[in-house]
């Protein structure tokens, strides 16, 4: 079900940035179709949910001790940052396709702006300044 979930969301942003002049084309009656396939992001975060949540139900259930949450949340950072910190390094410095907010507002591909700008987007607290909202990697929120 998340490889169902993960896919339509990979077939819906094909579609939606599928056009040079940024219009998603159309497909005719497939096009209804095809705008549904974001509801993949809902079913991925609902059965990812249910896949963190399962354990501490399990434990609940079964009358067993559950694993504390500061082990759970540990185990999650470890998982998720280091990835998280390789690409968002590689997007930024390498490749220069992150998003950055310019002053007027508007967003635009290019590398880290300052060093400044990625230690806030490395420590995931670019959403505190206003120009920081939606700034770095797109699907990382």
């Amino acid at each position: 079900m998340r490889a169902l979930a993960a896919s339509s969301v990979l077939l819906f942003h094909v579609w939606l940035f599928s056009s040079p002049d940024e219009r998603s084309i159309d497909l005719g009656r497939l096009t209804g179709v095809t705008r549904d396939l974001a509801f993949g992001v809902t079913l991925f975060f609902t059965l990812s949910g249910f896949l963190l949540y399962r354990p501490f139900v399990a434990a609940l259930i079964r009358s067993t001790s559950r694993q504390s949450f500061g082990a759970y949340l540990r185990n999650r950072a470890l998982r998720i940052v280091p990835a998280y910190v390789v690409i968002l390094s590689l997007s930024a410095l390498v490749l220069r396709s992150v998003s950055v907010r310019d002053e007027f507002g508007e967003a635009h591909s290019q590398g880290a702006p300052s060093i400044g700008w990625l230690l806030r987007n490395l420590t995931l607290t670019q959403n505190y300044t206003p120009s920081g909202v939606t700034a770095g990697i797109g699907p990382a929120w």
